[in-house]
């Protein structure tokens, strides 16, 4: 897989700082670029990480996907504002120069608590733009705010044009399952970046048969579900073994045959994960569906939690009834 690192969040910049940083730079003496300009760094599609107003309060979507900028060669610009969708043009005369004009909407209406109605305002009001670090920053002139955008990410990591496969071919037709295939591009490299020598051998070997695993999702009845779960399952494990994710404090379990278990519950992994372990084992489970309590399945052993209480299977053991002893922060548990 091609080495590709997604954008990390830039540091919150000064708001006043950056408002002097964009008029600067368009004061600045070059060339205009007319609107059609062919090659303008503004052209491509952007995805929206966040909105600083004036007074400092910073507003993010829960999908940045869902507030997105397409800027035509041609001078037309599309977006997506949350649940409705926008054509107009945009204008850019001198350096750093920017006006979005004549923005035609659709009119769904979506959720109370969406940044549309502030999206769309904002955009009206954008008078000129910045480029830092791979991110584009629009200015307002009217409600002094900055619109933070990312590159949206549109392809894997790979090169389509060289894709093998059905598996291969259904990344490269499928949006979300292109982001997840970044997403581990950036987590694998972070876990080899992070490796000793010896480490890094096995962390590829594995990740070769990684690859091979999610290329054989062809023979699943539904080939998409299975490419998305190889990807969130294997991102989960490097987020945990690479300590990407912090390590949450564990749960103490007292198990019959004398066993006791350490639970560590993963929530802001890919996938919620559950990692066991005793004096001589470690396991990695991810949660599953269940109709009633929380089930977690792993390789050869399954982890079934229903409150205090506990079932912990091992292929070709038998069963460990275990209950909670001790929790995080409170001490034992009576």
């Amino acid at each position: 897989m091609r080495a590709f690192m997604e954008p990390e969040h830039l540091p919150r910049f000064s708001l006043p700082l950056l408002l002097f940083a964009i008029t600067l730079a368009g004061c600045m003496p070059g060339t205009p670029l007319p609107r059609s300009a062919e090659g303008s760094p503004l052209t491509g599609s952007w995805s929206l990480v966040q909105i600083q107003s004036m007074d400092d309060v910073t507003y993010e979507p829960s999908d940045s996907e869902a507030f997105t900028l397409k800027f035509d060669p041609g001078g037309r610009v599309s977006a997506r504002i949350d649940c409705n969708r926008g054509q107009g043009e945009w204008k850019s005369e001198s350096p750093n120069e920017l006006r979005i004009e004549s923005m035609a909407t659709t009119r769904a209406m979506c959720a109370p608590d969406s940044l549309h109605d502030r999206f769309l305002s904002d955009l009206a009001h954008v008078r000129s733009y910045l480029f830092r670090d791979g991110h584009l920053y629009l200015s307002t002139m009217a409600d002094g705010s900055i619109l933070e955008f990312r590159p949206s990410v549109q392809s894997p990591s790979f090169d389509c044009a060289a894709a093998t496969g059905d598996v291969q071919a259904t990344i490269c037709r499928d949006i979300e399952l292109a982001r997840l295939d970044h997403k581990l591009d950036a987590v694998y490299h972070h876990a080899l970046a992070t490796s000793s020598p010896s480490e890094s051998s096995t962390l590829k070997a594995m990740q070769r048969g990684w690859i091979k695993g999610r290329d054989d999702c062809w023979k699943a009845d539904d080939v998409r579900r299975c490419v998305r779960d190889e990807y969130e399952t294997r991102i989960t494990d490097l987020q945990i073994s690479s300590a990407i994710v912090s390590v949450p404090r564990p749960f103490v379990f007292a198990c019959t045959d004398d066993e006791q278990l350490d639970a560590y519950f993963y929530n802001d992994t890919a996938r919620p994960a559950l990692v066991l372990r005793n004096d001589s084992s470690r396991w990695l489970l991810f949660l599953a569906r269940s109709a009633s309590g929380a089930r977690y399945l792993g390789q050869n052993v399954q982890f079934w939690n229903k409150g205090k209480d506990a079932v912990f299977s091992r292929y070709g053991e038998n069963d460990l009834h275990c209950h909670v002893i001790k929790r995080p922060g409170t001490g034992d548990v009576q």
